[in-house]
């Protein structure tokens, strides 16, 4: 079985907890060298900077590994998520 004893809603439940986590977008789950991999594409808020971004990417990591002990976690952050936030303000704070 594919990443035994993981479980996708521990995982969205975890993530989903974490500020400022606007959206889980997508959880991959498989098993790579008799491992647990799971992969994660996150939506944040686009002013947050890279200093911010790469806290909340360890928090992630950091609660997908307590309900998933052993697992390799790999997470992508889509800051892109409201429509609202001009391209211009996305690229300046990746700059930053």
């Amino acid at each position: 079985m594919v990443g035994q004893g993981v479980h996708e809603q521990a995982i969205l439940d975890a993530v989903g907890a974490i500020e400022p986590v606007r959206a889980v977008l997508a959880v991959t789950i498989s098993e790579a060298d008799g491992r647990p991999l799971i992969a994660l594409r996150v939506g944040l808020p686009a002013t947050l900077g890279l200093p911010e971004v790469v806290r909340v990417v360890g928090q992630v990591q950091g609660a997908v590994a307590r309900v998933a002990p052993g697992a390799r976690v790999f997470v992508e952050p889509e800051s892109a998520v409201d429509p609202a936030a001009p391209t211009e303000a996305i690229l300046i704070r990746a700059l930053e």
